[in-house]
């Protein structure tokens, strides 16, 4: 399964503030190696569930029981889940590539998950899967900043012992190409697509967890994670660093 290299020694100089979002809760670094933070509660008014670290290289995720179902727009609608969100908030730069895995346990019910890339003009790439859609799909939702489409579907096996892992690279032209990989109880398969909509700096990213109903979720946990930062934009963000330090010894 490939892995994305990490971009992380100046990172600690890219935090930005995320407007709207002074009184959420942070949880991390995570892995304990990075400066890569993950905020519980970036969409208000939606609040979040339990989200722990468990170990240095793995998120753990379960969505809540017995909350009020509250709806994350742009989804809005009928659509109305309760979730548990994490959003990277730390560095704020154009992401080209991203690596994700996550260990499934489930053998039953509408609960799912997902990885959500969003650029920087409100267009979402959405992979995973979502309960009001098909509980045993992976699927591809494509939001061009007006409305959805669905992209191909690839149907799980739920064995109760699941690893899938997700790769996107955006290409030249804007559009994001991705991998699901599985293991599904020792049985593998993988599927490779590419987007119809094309995206423009990719700056924002999430991983969730979700149950539309009031049965909750089980419990998964994210096992994997890397991002490749756009490389113009951290030479640039290097340089500036570079003559702030220069400024400072003169």
């Amino acid at each position: 399964m490939r892995s994305v290299t990490t971009f992380i020694s100046i990172a600690g100089v890219l935090a930005l503030g995320l407007p709207g979002t002074a009184l959420a809760a942070v949880i991390g670094p995570w892995p304990a190696t990075s400066t890569n933070f993950w905020e519980t509660q970036p969409l208000a008014p939606y609040t979040s569930g339990a989200v722990t670290l468990v170990a240095p290289d793995s998120m753990q995720m379960a969505a809540p029981t017995g909350l009020t179902k509250t709806t994350w727009l742009p989804y809005g609608g009928t659509y109305a889940e309760k979730m548990t969100l994490a959003q990277l908030t730390a560095p704020r730069t154009p992401i080209t590539a991203v690596h994700a895995r996550i260990y499934d346990p489930v053998t039953a019910g509408k609960s799912g998950w997902a990885v959500i890339l969003e650029d920087s003009d409100g267009r979402i790439l959405d992979i995973g899967i979502r309960g009001f859609f098909a509980s045993q799909q992976i699927l591809a939702h494509q939001y061009d900043g007006s409305t959805w489409a669905n992209g191909p579907a690839s149907t799980r096996t739920r064995t109760g012992n699941n690893y899938y892992g997700l790769d996107f690279t955006q290409l030249t032209g804007g559009t994001i190409q991705y991998t699901i990989s599985a293991n599904e109880n020792g049985t593998t398969w993988s599927y490779t697509n590419t987007t119809t909509v094309a995206y423009g700096n990719i700056d924002q990213l999430y991983l969730n967890v979700m149950t539309p109903d009031t049965s909750g979720a089980g419990n998964y946990k994210w096992t994997e994670f890397s991002y490749t930062p756009d490389p113009a934009t951290i030479a640039l963000l290097a340089m500036g660093a570079m003559a702030g330090l220069g400024r400072r010894r003169r």
